[in-house]
This record gives structure tokens, sequence and C-alpha cells, in this order.
């Protein structure tokens, strides 16, 4: 279970699956009055007919679909990490997708730029990193606190994954992630 937002209304232990809908498209319809780039996934993603999806019974092909769909969603998404309706929503990928399994990589993208909150400390926590290029964060799932900056640094610099990571931080924040990426690296 997700539940980033402790001090939110809802309880995400006891919501049965129609409730859970009601709550991603809640969330959706907030995502979307910020940002209109979220409106494509209502027909997708964020569907009644998606309560109907298990990623264990799509074809490969169904799967690799889902997979872009769901990775276009989360690039989109990083801009608004830590808006109360984007943990409404990625409750129910991780319930209805399990995207903590399958799209690991892609959900640690788009939270990256929050590594030292409490909100990524808990995304951590939930996800599956033995046998990915993210094992390197298990003692975070560990302590469940956000991993020290040094450690992230070197990882930026020395691997592909903290590379990409740096890229994608750079296509989408722009000029505002630059200015942060030096600061880092002087740091």
């Amino acid at each position: 279970m997700f539940n980033l937002c402790v001090a939110h209304a809802y309880n995400y232990s006891e919501l049965t699956a129609m409730s859970l809908v009601v709550l991603v498209l809640t969330g959706i319809e907030a995502l979307c009055k910020v940002d209109r780039r979220f409106a494509p996934f209502t027909d997708s993603l964020f569907s009644r007919a998606s309560l109907s999806v298990t990623r264990e019974q799509l074809t490969k092909e169904e799967n690799e679909q889902l997979n872009t769909n769901i990775s276009a969603f989360l690039r989109v998404l990083v801009n608004h990490f830590l808006l109360p309706a984007a943990f409404q929503v990625l409750e129910y990928c991780i319930r209805r997708y399990q995207v903590h399994v399958y799209s690991v990589s892609d959900l640690l993208l788009c939270a990256l730029p929050y590594h030292s909150t409490p909100e990524f400390a808990r995304l951590v926590a939930l996800l599956q990193l033995k046998e990915t290029s993210w094992e390197w964060l298990a003692p975070c799932q560990q302590t469940g606190a956000p991993p020290p900056r040094d450690l992230l640094v070197r990882r930026c610099v020395n691997d592909q994954v903290g590379q990409t990571a740096a890229a994608l931080g750079k296509a989408v924040c722009g000029q505002r992630f630059e200015r942060q990426q030096q600061y880092l690296w002087k740091w």
C-alpha cells in the first residue's frame, strides 16, 4: 500500500475496488486542472475499464503498451509528484498496475527530483529493487530515510541509471535543474 500522505483523509487499506476508482478519478481530475497533459490518461490508464486489467493475464504486446502508457504518465507526473492528487493516482497505479514491481525505473525517475523528501523514502520502501539497476537504494528501504546526497551524486556521475536520471531531470525541469545540478557538483 502506498499511502504516502499520512495526514491524508483516505484510509487506503480499506478501499474497495469501486472506491479506488472514485479516488483515482478524483486525483486525475485534479491533476488535469493543474496540467492538461494528464487528460489523455483518463481514457486509458484511469478509466473504469482499467479495473479489469490484470497484468499477469495481458499478452506481451499488451504489457509493452501498458508500460509505454505508464512511462508517459510518470514523465508528466514528475513536476507534480508532491501533490496529494499524485498520491491518489500512484496508489491506483501500484494496486492496479503493480508499478512498484514492473515499472521501478520509471517510478524512481519520476520521484528522483524529490529524493530528500519523506515521500521519496516511502516510495523507495515499497519498490521491489532486487535485481534492478536501483538495488543500491536497498539500504534506504531498511532505514526508511531518503538516500544521502553524496550517494546520489556518485551514482549520477558514475553509472548509466544516474546519467539517465540527470538527463531526465534536465529535460523536465530545464534551467532550474541545471542550477541544482551545478550546486550538487560543487557539493
